[in-house]
């Protein structure tokens, strides 16, 4: 099971993502995020992940916990696997894109629904619209 984070980072009701550089999922826009490291919690892992993907964030608070599988092909992955990843609504305090990512943006959520989103993203973005719309 690999243990991730991902980051909901929002400026006047728009969604800050970043398209990945890298493999898997090079060209796939995606919310910041990525593997804990070893003796990591999630919360550092947000922090580092944070300032290595878009610059200078402030974590305030966990959202959810969720898990989600990978089938062979699927984004780009070549090998099947499990994912546990925590997402954290962040502040952005300075824009300072990192080498991971290709170009990032700012874009309502239904303009992100049509962006071609990394299938972690696109769940994410899922439950966020259905939470926003409950009123959480």
């Amino acid at each position: 099971m690999h243990k991730t984070v991902a980051l909901v980072i929002l400026k006047d009701g728009k969604l800050l993502l970043l398209k990945r550089a890298n493999q898997p999922e090079k060209g796939l826009w995606a919310f910041p995020g990525g593997h804990l490291e070893a003796e990591e919690s999630p919360e550092e892992a947000a922090e580092r992940e944070g300032r290595e993907e878009v610059g200078e964030i402030r974590i305030k608070q966990l959202l959810w916990k969720f898990r989600h599988g990978v089938l062979p092909g699927e984004n780009r992955h070549p090998e099947p696997h499990q994912h546990e990843c925590w997402v954290f609504l962040a502040e952005l305090e300075k824009l300072r894109p990192g080498g991971e990512a290709e170009a990032v943006g700012w874009f309502g959520p239904e303009e992100a629904e049509r962006l071609e989103l990394a299938g972690w993203s696109r769940k994410i973005l899922k439950r966020f619209k259905s939470e926003k719309q409950k009123g959480a």
